[in-house]
């Protein structure tokens, strides 16, 4: 009887190896599918939420994606401070993709005018990414407006710093409390910066973009000190040996101290 059933036994062993070798098989397939594809964690809802809806922390879950298939409209789990405690805008269920559009900031309609402060006007300099230096103007930031024109009387080029430590209140669309995660990275280039200015100096501003040239020069968070000295930088000043000299002097005085606070 024993004889008789080896077969069947055989045929069991066999059936076992097959279907361990299968398992095998898929499981090294599928580890070597996930190797190929980078993961990144986006935020779902961890369950059902109503429109209008708070979210709060038990709300949010997160879960690994292939960077692949994520687009700017996922919201990703390092921008989770962006969407808490703020209402969403449509029902969702557990389990679903989190997105930028269902949150209410993103219909929010900003106006420049209210960060203008009070007996201040906001005016409007046309840059490029020389004169925003590099593009990395940002708001609230401070800089120094550089005229460059050409003297009526000597037909000289002269570049002249015409105001200093000067708010910036917007970058193109972008003020300080814009969302930028909600915009392109195209959104977020710009031709325009928007500054802080008393009515006097705007007036001073829109002549000298009539007349010339307006560069932005970006100062340090920490830099609030203003020159008193009326300087004009012209063809001779450039090919002057002891003006030169004495501008290394300075320009090496500031790479000591920035050499030295960077330690």
């Amino acid at each position: 009887m024993l004889k008789g059933s080896t077969p069947l036994v055989m045929a069991a062993i066999l059936a076992i190896l097959a279907g361990i070798l299968a398992y095998t098989s898929i499981a090294s397939h599928r580890k070597s599918i996930e190797g190929e594809w980078e993961l990144d964690r986006v935020l779902v809802a961890n369950a059902a939420i109503s429109e209008g809806t708070v979210l709060t922390n038990d709300l949010i879950a997160d879960r690994a994606v292939p960077v692949q298939l994520i687009t700017s409209s996922n919201i990703r789990f390092k921008d989770a401070g962006h969407i808490r405690n703020q209402p969403i805008l449509v029902n969702v269920q557990r389990g679903e993709p989190l997105l930028w559009s269902q949150f209410s900031m993103s219909r929010t309609v900003e106006q420049l005018s209210t960060k203008v402060s009070l007996n201040a006007r906001a005016f409007t300099v046309k840059v490029d990414s020389v004169s925003s230096v590099g593009g990395w103007i940002r708001p609230n930031d401070k800089v120094d407006v550089i005229w460059i024109y050409k003297d009526s009387q000597t037909q000289e080029s002269v570049a002249t710093t015409l105001m200093q430590n000067v708010m910036v209140l917007a970058t193109g669309n972008i003020t300080g409390t814009t969302n930028v995660m909600l915009m392109s990275e195209n959104d977020r280039k710009y031709s325009e910066v928007s500054l802080m200015v008393l009515p006097e100096a705007a007036e001073q501003l829109a002549l000298a973009q009539e007349l010339g040239t307006l560069t932005l020069s970006l100062r340090g968070t920490e830099d609030a000190v203003l020159s008193s000295e009326n300087r004009r930088t012209t063809l001779r000043t450039l090919i002057n040996a002891e003006a030169q000299k004495v501008l290394r002097d300075k320009q090496g005085t500031i790479e000591v101290i920035r050499s030295v606070g960077s330690r």
